[in-house]
């Protein structure tokens, strides 16, 4: 799938996804993804994204992750997150980061 064709899908759309529909997107197709379309990510698939799927995420795209989505995160993926980038995760999403095995 391109960005082009990412983008093109609604929230609601993307609600429906089986994890392994998110998490088998190649990297490329991630920079098509808006901020409210990753509100809509499955916790469950964002545990299996890889760091250079999310580093292909615009970094104003972060505003759209909750902290339940912040938990979920690998914790090694969390070192390829640019201060760009967590500049634009919301503060009120930032308590994922306190999830267990996040700040070791």
């Amino acid at each position: 799938m391109s960005k082009e064709q990412v983008s093109a899908f609604k929230p609601e759309a993307i609600e429906g996804f089986e994890p392994g529909q998110l998490f088998g997107l190649a990297p490329a197709a991630f920079e098509g993804f808006s901020k409210d379309q990753v509100s809509a990510f499955n916790p469950e698939a964002i545990e299996r994204f890889e760091p250079d799927q999310l580093v292909s995420l615009k970094p104003a795209v972060f505003k759209g992750f909750s902290s339940n989505q912040i938990a979920a995160v690998k914790p090694e993926v969390f070192s390829s997150f640019t201060n760009q980038i967590l500049k634009k995760v919301k503060p009120s999403a930032m308590s994922g980061l306190l999830a267990e095995g996040k700040c070791n």
